[in-house]
């Protein structure tokens, strides 16, 4: 035990019984083994100055359970709440999840109590939680669950399984570097997201104005700050700068954010596709200047038609010097 300060208190010794004693509050480090790491915790304990006992206050915490959890961080382990998180999202038992795994009945049940957990069973937890390994594991054990639960829990798993397709597959695809084309910024699929739910969050938004939209925010903010918003590239089309690869990228984040649809509209003889938010966006992605960015550019455009806002943009020099397919570097400051 380290001491790193004695403070002396009026207060109640169990071993004396006396109510008004003068005990010592003493807080310190104590160093725990925890398998192959010494792990340094605080810890504290009275101690009476009549007959010398020391006592632990009814509120003190549990040091070992301290230790584990610290051990785990370092070890990069599940903690307790995160097991129970994951497994109470697939709506699974302590028991369910043992047996799934092969494990004892109350295997489960311990780690979400603070048991600690080596290192191989860590490394089975985390793949039974992603949805295409619980899906091997219950096709694996097909008397685990009530034939209830199986169906309804499959077709969960078979979305998130195709999300995280989608998911790897956009990543993928908005795999490139930080450069000029990007605005001196790696792509960020939930700026992206939620910068398209701050447009048409209170009003559907025309997919060929929410495009312009995005393009004014990224170039904008460049222009001022010198790095763009989203990360997204732009190539130059027929009907202004669009997003690089948005036919692929716009659908993908469609599924994968249930938040963000996209729907069919006609307009006198005309069908055209828009933008609609079924929740707001989350601002706080985005630091002040982008915020900042984001307003301005929506009120400037509030008025705006597609066609309008695409007509704009056919003027700005960047969109000038390119020829169609290719991408527009942020380099050609913007008109706004």
């Amino acid at each position: 035990m380290v001491t790193q300060g004695i403070n002396i208190i009026k207060g109640y010794c169990p071993t004396c019984e006396k109510e008004d004693a003068d005990i010592e509050l003493i807080q310190g480090t104590e160093v725990l083994n925890i398998r192959d790491e010494s792990i340094p915790v605080e810890t504290s304990y009275y101690q009476c100055q009549k007959c010398a006992s020391k006592f632990d206050s009814p509120d003190a915490p549990d040091y070992m359970k301290e230790a584990y959890r610290i051990y785990r961080q370092r070890k990069h382990l599940l903690q307790p709440e995160e097991i129970a998180t994951y497994r109470k999202q697939y709506d699974l038992t302590q028991r369910e999840l043992s047996r799934l795994l092969g494990w004892g009945d109350v295997t489960i049940s311990r780690y979400e109590n603070g048991a600690l957990q080596n290192e191989g069973q860590n490394a089975e937890l985390k793949l039974a939680f992603e949805p295409a390994n619980l899906m091997r594991l219950i096709a694996e054990n097909p008397t685990v669950l009530h034939e209830d639960k199986v169906k309804p829990l499959l077709e969960i798993l078979k979305n998130e399984t195709r999300k995280n397709y989608l998911m790897n597959s956009l990543e993928m695809l908005l795999d490139y570097e930080a450069d000029i084309l990007s605005g001196y910024k790696t792509a960020d699929i939930g700026r992206i997201i939620n910068a398209v739910l701050f447009f048409c969050e209170q009003t559907e938004v025309a997919r060929t104005k929410m495009y312009k939209l995005l393009f004014y925010a990224d170039s904008k903010h460049f222009k001022d700050y010198t790095v763009s918003i989203t990360g997204l590239r732009y190539a130059h089309l027929p009907l202004g700068p669009v997003p690089d690869k948005h036919n692929y990228c716009f659908s993908a984040l469609t599924q994968i954010d249930p938040a963000l649809a996209i729907e069919e509209r006609q307009w006198s003889e005309v069908i055209g596709e828009v933008f609609m938010a079924k929740r707001r966006p989350d601002l706080s992605l985005f630091v002040d200047s982008e915020l900042k960015t984001l307003l301005y550019v929506k009120e400037f455009f509030e008025s705006y038609s597609a066609k309008g806002i695409s007509d704009f943009s056919h003027n700005e020099i960047g969109y000038i010097k390119t020829n169609t397919g290719q991408l527009i570097p942020y380099s050609f400051p913007v008109s706004i």
